[in-house]
């Protein structure tokens, strides 16, 4: 019998039903397996995550912890110098003087102790701590970081943090140490900084493992040995606590899990370096994360997840919704990493770029700000000190009124501007007040050594970015060139410079081959009326016989600190040719050399020149030396003095440029003092003349020779004359000229029985 019709419509149903469940049954372990896939990769990212950001955390945090310790030992340094001193009042009352820094730099007290363990604290107490575990560390020669018990004045007993540094005398003989005594708090303070919720927790411990401080409800205690404690609780910390205790003494960093009081963490730790002289001490830091918190996190997903198998649709738009979150947060991190400058935390170049092409359209004023001699901050202040200008200087220039502007920081102490709409006529006003507000942030952090240069260019806003920093950068240049506020970019001037730079790379070669000409500008005996000296110039003969300005490439050399290597070359030339004219029966006089800061600098520079001095075989009496008022800081006193000491005959020069320092005018420092141009030119009023006639009287009276340069004119030279001024250089009597001119006028002036007899 066959099947009937109802017969295989039931079967087609059946198996259109079969087929059905078959389909949601492979959709359903599709989508389980799925699920727990897409959840085991989120769990595995979310933990990668949690670490890496663990990780980050703890780094800035140390950080701050670092400087923050390093901040003490510095001032643990700086008492030290004060105990030195042998005058004044004894160690003792000068640690007690310290207790009213106490508010300052957050600490309980400070005390001083000697070789044997004994001394004294600021807060009266005397002190013997030669059995304590802190002095027998401290005796080692290094910087020491501990908990003890501390006990006040008051009788109360509390846990303290101890930090001292070993302390040596100046022949470098172990005199004792200096420590301070400060609160767990104030440390704690800095580890709870509110990481994953509150939840993550921080420790800083000593090598060997002996916890000195630790996040409020931390896991682990002050005072017990991490490494004893994670081994304690079990075999599967063994590895954890093993690498950690390896990787602390060779100052690694790392991390790994762990299991405490039944519970997993994620740890990560990274050493601490603390410096003092030769002394250094390394400390740990440890940051620890629960497990669950994790697993917190992925239960969640995992719970949408199985919700989301039901609704499928709103699986897949929340599944959307969270990728496109992180995304928006990772990019939002990505963003704030590529445009955020890491020093200052203002916008960095990048981020000035981007902005730059949202208010090129109008066109303006693109400037390049560079803050001149800004070396000489972080020489005589640190580092520290610089970055701290340069953070205070991008903090000021963020918050400059207008809406068309933008500005970052491209480089070292440079600073990048764009002003949207600014015609040319206002730049100069604009840098003056920009030059007034960077003098006075200067000023209020003790730093205004340092003046601002300004370079511009303007655009009509079709030009490529880098094309108009570079620009701007070549008007910088030309600004630090000719010694101006600010200057704008020429397209000649740009070439120029260009070609000295390229010639600047010959430097060296043209030293060896000689290249450079002394050039000779005579000096006028105003008694004697007859040449009574020269000074030796510099001169740089290009390959097309052209004589190139000194004042283009000396700022350069300067910068590539070649300046020393140029005096030196100069200072031979004159003693070989001093020697040579002696030799040949001509005339000589006293030819004064000038000598640079750079030069002064270094350590060997007398050793040096004495040693040219005598290869040379040119008399002592016929060379000078000139340096510059400006150079005469403390650190160039003593080479100087030792200078005299070897029977160089000194003179000052350019006294009276900028702001003069009378102290500078010493007789066991120079012998003679030459007035800069800018003093001479006072010479137009009686007000002004009295100036200069009281500057001259002064310094005659100390007894010292008085040379005046950049005369021009005849009233000058009868001023000049009127007050006993003793030579005169400038264009009244001679130029500079090249040494053969300057050897035949000198013979000329000794036919003329002109010449004295004491320097023929």
């Amino acid at each position: 019998m066959f099947p009937t019709r109802d017969f295989h419509e039931k079967k087609e149903k059946t198996i259109y039903k079969l087929t059905n469940i078959t389909f949601m049954i492979c959709l359903t372990v599709m989508l389980i397996f799925g699920s727990l896939f897409l959840t085991d990769t989120i769990s595995r990212d979310i933990s990668a995550e949690s670490f890496y950001t663990l990780s980050s955390v703890s780094t800035e945090s140390s950080k701050a912890i670092t400087q923050m310790l390093q901040s003490r030992v510095d001032y643990l340094n700086s008492v030290w110098l004060l105990l030195k001193e042998e005058k004044g009042d004894s160690r003792q009352e000068r640690i007690l003087r310290q207790q009213n820094r106490s508010s300052i730099y957050n600490f309980e007290w400070v005390g001083y102790l000697d070789v044997s363990g004994k001394g004294w604290n600021s807060i009266g107490q005397d002190v013997d701590l030669s059995q304590s575990r802190l002095f027998h560390q401290i005796m080692s020669g290094s910087i020491c970081m501990v908990q003890s018990p501390i006990q006040t004045p008051d009788g109360c007993v509390w846990n303290g943090i101890i930090l001292g540094i070993p302390v040596y005398d100046d022949e470098g003989t172990f005199d004792g140490f200096l420590y301070q005594v400060f609160s767990p708090k104030g440390i704690a303070s800095l580890l709870d900084i509110g990481a994953f919720d509150g939840q993550a927790k921080f420790c800083l411990m000593e090598q060997d493992g002996a916890i000195v401080a630790t996040s409020e409800n931390g896991i682990f205690a002050i005072g017990e040995n991490i490494f004893d404690r994670l081994k304690e609780e079990g075999d599967g910390n063994q590895d954890f606590a093993e690498k950690m205790e390896e990787a602390l003494i060779e100052s690694r960093d790392g991390g790994g899990y762990y299991s405490l009081l039944g519970e997993g963490w994620f740890g990560y730790y990274l050493p601490i370096v603390l410096q003092s002289n030769d002394a250094e001490l390394s400390i740990g830091m440890l940051s620890t994360l629960p497990e669950n918190l994790v697993e917190m996190r992925i239960d969640n997903i995992f719970n949408s997840v199985l919700l989301l198998l039901i609704l499928v649709l709103f699986y897949v738009a929340l599944l959307l919704l969270f990728l496109l979150r992180m995304q928006r947060r990772q990019k939002q991190e990505l963003e704030r990493l590529a445009y955020q400058d890491i020093l200052t935390g203002e916008a960095n170049y990048e981020a000035f770029k981007r902005e730059f092409k949202r208010l090129q359209a109008k066109g303006g004023i693109l400037m390049i700000c560079d803050i001149v001699e800004f070396k000489l901050i972080n020489r005589y202040f640190g580092a520290r000190k610089g970055d701290a200008v340069l953070r205070e200087l991008a903090k000021l220039f963020a918050e400059l009124d207008g809406l068309g502007k933008t500005v970052a920081r491209v480089s070292d102490d440079q600073f990048i501007f764009f002003f949207s709409g600014m015609k040319e006529a206002e730049v100069p006003e604009k840098c003056r007040e920009l030059k007034e507000q960077i003098l006075e942030t200067l000023r209020k952090l003790y730093v205004n050594q340092s003046n601002p240069v300004f370079g511009y260019c303007v655009t009509d806003g079709t030009e490529p970015i880098e094309r108009l920093r570079g620009q701007a950068m070549f008007a910088k240049n030309l600004a630090k060139l000719e010694r101006a506020l600010y200057h704008a970019y020429d397209e000649q001037a740009a070439m120029e410079l260009t070609d000295t730079l390229l010639l600047l790379d010959e430097f060296d070669r043209t030293l060896e081959e000689s290249g450079m000409e002394v050039w000779y500008q005579p000096k006028y005996d105003i008694c004697h009326k007859c040449i009574g000296g020269a000074e030796a110039l510099v001169r740089w003969r290009g390959k097309d016989g052209k004589i190139i300005s000194p004042g283009r490439f000396i700022p350069l050399l300067e910068e590539r600190g070649k300046t020393a290597k140029l005096d030196e070359y100069v200072f031979k030339q004159v003693c070989f040719q001093q020697k040579a004219w002696l030799e040949q029966g001509l005339p000589v006089v006293p030819v004064s050399v000038n000598i640079s800061r750079g030069s002064l600098l270094a350590s060997d520079i007398v050793r040096r020149y004495c040693q040219i001095l005598d290869q040379s075989g040119a008399d002592q009496s016929c060379v000078y030396l000139e340096i510059t008022e400006d150079s005469v800081q403390a650190d160039v006193v003593k080479i100087i003095k030792t200078f005299r000491q070897e029977g160089f005959y000194m003179l000052m020069d350019d006294f009276g440029k900028g702001s003069s320092n009378l102290a500078n005018l010493r007789r066991d420092l120079f012998q003679g003092v030459k007035f800069d141009k800018s003093l001479i030119d006072l010479i137009r009023s009686e007000a002004e003349e009295t100036v200069l006639r009281s500057t001259i009287q002064m310094v005659r009276s100390m007894g010292m020779q008085i040379t005046a340069e950049g005369v021009e004119k005849q009233e000058q030279v009868d001023f000049l004359e009127s007050l006993g001024c003793d030579e005169i250089q400038g264009y009244f009597y001679y130029r500079p000229m090249e040494a053969g001119a300057f050897a035949q006028l000198l013979e000329a002036e000794a036919a003329d029985g002109r010449l004295l007899d004491e320097i023929k």
